[in-house]
């Protein structure tokens, strides 16, 4: 087996591929969703923090908002679901830091977990979206 064949048709499946502009993290969290989706359906925040620290700043410890959006979505199977939790992640963000006037710049990991506990159904969709990438045979 030619591993660099498979890690080519990987990369090629992201979007942005044919202008060699995708986010090596984007990559990651998308082979890590499929490796850890059973572990996801019994303990989901630790898979998105994972993901959180693949993202956050190494200077700072912080994610861009931006980037938790596509981090809180990395699993979702279309549009619908992708633009729907991102869309209320980003709403409950907004809530929490000013009272839903704007969205800050970047989200640290203190105002993620506060969100989570404002927002659980957050948490329930990521699960499922990441879920959902496992064959039937082996979904509970």
């Amino acid at each position: 087996m030619c591993i660099d064949s498979h890690l080519g048709r990987f990369y090629d499946s992201f979007p942005g591929s044919e202008k060699s502009k995708v986010d090596w993290r984007t990559m990651l969290c998308t082979f890590l969703c499929l490796v850890y989706a059973e572990v996801a359906f019994t303990d989901p925040r630790s898979l998105l923090m994972q993901f959180y620290d693949i993202y956050s700043d190494p200077f700072c410890g912080n994610v861009t908002t931006s980037d938790m959006l596509r981090i809180v979505s990395v699993a979702a199977i279309d549009e619908t679901n992708f633009v729907g939790t991102a869309h209320k992640l980003a709403d409950c963000i907004s809530l929490l830091h000013d009272g839903g006037d704007s969205r800050p710049e970047f989200v640290t990991r203190g105002m993620l977990m506060d969100t989570l506990k404002m927002c659980p159904s957050i948490l329930l969709e990521f699960r499922d979206e990441v879920v959902l990438q496992l064959p039937e045979r082996r979904r509970l």
